[in-house]
C-alpha cells in the first residue's frame, strides 16, 4: 500500500508513470518527539518501490510540515527546511531546499524562504518570505529573486495555475489569484480556504 497511518500523502507526479510523494512521519526513535521531522519518500505506484530521498536530522518544532513538491521537470523535490535548535515551538527560520528525486544531499536554494512551488511552464519558483509575508518569484535555480506581492499577513502555500501564468494563494480573507506578469490580484473566494487546487 502507498499510504499508511504513519505517512502523510503530499503530491502526485504524472510525468513519468505515477509517482507519489510522501512525508514519512514514522518515529525514528524509541521515544518519538512531538512534531518530529520525517523523511521524504517517493513511491512508484506501478511497482510499489519506495525510495527514501532524505536523511534529515531528528528535530522537533511542535506541529509543522516540510511542504514538499515535485519540481516542474520531475527531477527534484522542493521542500522547506527549518533552522534553529530542536525543542522550540517554532523554528528560527526556514530555507527552501531541493533534493534529487533519486535521493541525495539537500542544499539550500533560498535562505529565509518557505512554501515554494515550481512553475509548470518554465520551472521558475514562487515562494513566501514569512517576514513580512511576501510572495517572491525566482529563476528555477532560486537566483534573481523579485517581489511579486507584499501581502502583509500570514499566507498559505502558493499554487501555480496549469499554464504557469498565475498563482493562487490564501490569506485569512480568502483565496486570491495573482497574475505573475502584471501583479494584478483578484479575490476568488471569501473565507478561510480548505484547498487551493486548480
Amino acid at each position: 500500500p502507498v499510504g499508511r497511518d504513519r505517512n502523510r500523502f503530499d503530491e502526485i507526479d504524472l510525468r513519468e508513470g505515477v509517482r507519489v510523494l510522501l512525508h514519512d512521519l514514522a518515529p525514528r526513535s524509541e521515544t518519538p518527539l512531538t512534531g518530529e521531522i520525517g523523511n521524504l519518500v517517493v513511491v512508484d505506484v506501478a511497482t510499489g518501490e519506495r525510495t527514501t530521498i532524505t536523511d534529515l536530522p531528528m528535530k522537533s518544532y511542535g506541529t509543522w510540515s516540510l511542504f514538499p513538491s515535485f519540481t516542474a521537470d520531475g527531477r527534484s523535490v522542493l521542500f522547506r527546511m527549518p533552522r534553529g535548535p530542536s525543542g522550540e515551538v517554532n523554528p528560527v527560520g526556514w530555507d527552501l531546499v531541493p533534493v534529487p528525486v533519486t535521493g541525495g544531499e539537500p542544499t539550500v536554494m533560498r535562505r529565509d524562504a518557505t512554501l515554494g512551488a515550481s512553475s509548470p511552464r518554465d520551472g521558475s519558483l514562487v515562494y513566501v518570505d514569512p517576514a513580512p509575508w511576501t510572495l517572491f518569484l525566482a529563476d528555477a535555480d532560486g537566483r534573481n529573486p523579485r517581489m511579486l506581492l507584499e501581502v502583509g499577513e500570514e499566507i498559505g502555500r502558493p499554487v501555480w495555475s496549469p499554464t504557469g501564468s498565475e498563482d493562487a494563494y490564501a490569506d485569512p480573507g480568502g483565496v486570491h489569484i495573482v497574475d505573475v506578469a502584471t501583479g494584478e490580484v483578484s479575490l476568488v473566494a471569501d473565507g478561510e480556504p480548505v484547498d487551493r487546487s486548480w
